[in-house]
């Protein structure tokens, strides 16, 4: 058995993640570089036809299945209307925050591989009446600025109605070993889980890991249904982010700070026209609980309504999948400027690692208060 320890924190990579551009459904860029990242690390890969990288390292026999995932795409604008004129009409692909948006630099993914930028644009500030200074502009109001003049002009840079739009990248290290950029949600899952997966090598498991990248996560939750049924895990455990609540505007929603460790989430539930959530499984929580504190791992919980992951409706599959959600804190959620602590980045691989390494046929997840 080889344990191999690479360095945790990979800003290279880390850079690249963030800026390949994977709005839902337009994931087939990031698709290859996850399939690139695991082929060197697992006995099988595969990607099914919504674009689900599917990638498992054998162990024992009788061992469990356990499926670690984290959803690869990102939310983003779509071409909804090119004008005459050559300014591009927009609409929103998963849940955009409009209050970002206004005078962003932004990228259109053209078919042929082309990013192409553009500018949000803004009503210029002199001639902007008071009544409307301090609005926020609904989507429909909003237009990208290409530089065109002409729709044919659009046209010839390769631009099409239904290509996907992502902010400009904004990668950059910050002070106190912090990292600031686009679409950390879910990319910072998203490497967890890759550099989880090169550190256990060939090691010899007492599970059958499957790791997974999933698809449409930010569109409806979509792509984590197939991967679940096509593996059924006896458990499954969702990397992605928590809500810090560290900064001013939020302080005293919860606890959950940068720096503070990975967070168990005990409750998340939508609460905006969908019923999606999950409170989960209490066994698999207490095992995930037992084995930070074996590894040192400092964890913190939160609670909250507001957001869901694709963990949201895997329970109700099969026989019904223990399954929880394990976050990385984040601050300025859907925004150019996510940001994220290192440390926790390195805490929640050595948890994951840790997970995987310690995952046998002795741990019991059935429900109810008694043994059986």
């Amino acid at each position: 058995m080889t344990r191999h320890t690479p360095n945790l924190i990979d800003l290279e990579l880390l850079e690249v993640l963030t800026a390949t551009p994977a709005v839902s459904g337009h994931e087939d860029r990031i698709i290859d570089l996850v399939v690139d990242c695991l082929r060197p690390h697992v006995d099988s890969l595969s990607v099914d036809g919504i674009g689900n990288v599917l990638a498992a390292k054998g162990g024992s026999r009788n061992g469990p299945r356990l499926m670690i995932f984290a959803h690869m795409d990102e939310v983003g604008l779509c071409v909804k209307r090119i004008a005459p004129d050559g300014f591009l009409k927009v609409d929103r692909i998963g849940g955009i925050n409009r209050k970002a948006l206004v005078a962003r630099p932004v990228l259109i993914h053209t078919e042929s591989g082309e990013s192409i930028p553009g500018t949000i644009g803004v009503m210029a500030h002199h001639l902007t009446p008071e009544s409307e200074r301090f609005k926020v502009p609904d989507i429909p109001q909003l237009y990208v600025d290409v530089g065109a003049r002409t729709s044919e002009e659009v046209q010839r840079l390769g631009i099409k109605v239904g290509d996907p739009i992502t902010y400009e990248n904004t990668f950059r290290v910050l002070a106190n070993n912090r990292i600031r950029a686009r679409a950390l949600d879910n990319r910072i899952g998203l490497y967890v889980l890759l550099k989880s997966v090169e550190i256990l090598g060939d090691e010899e498991l007492p599970c059958e890991f499957h790791a997974v990248g999933t698809v449409q996560e930010e569109f409806n939750v979509r792509g984590s249904l197939p991967a679940v049924r096509a593996i059924q895990p006896q458990a499954a455990i969702c990397l992605d982010v928590a809500m810090s609540c560290d900064t001013p505007d939020l302080a005293g929603e919860t606890d959950v700070r940068l720096g503070g460790g990975p967070v168990l989430k005990l409750m998340n539930f939508h609460g905006r026209g969908t019923l999606g959530g999950l409170i989960p499984n209490p066994r698999l929580r207490s095992y995930i609980e037992r084995v930070a504190g074996l590894d040192g791992v400092p964890l913190q919980r939160q609670a909250s309504i507001g957001g869901l992951t694709d963990a949201s409706f895997l329970q109700l599959e099969n026989h019904g999948i223990p399954a929880i959600d394990l976050g990385i804190p984040m601050r300025f959620s859907h925004s150019p400027v996510e940001t994220v602590d290192l440390a926790d980045v390195e805490m929640g691989i050595r948890l994951v690692v840790a997970l995987v390494r310690r995952f046998d046929s002795e741990v019991k997840l059935m429900r109810g208060l008694k043994e059986s």
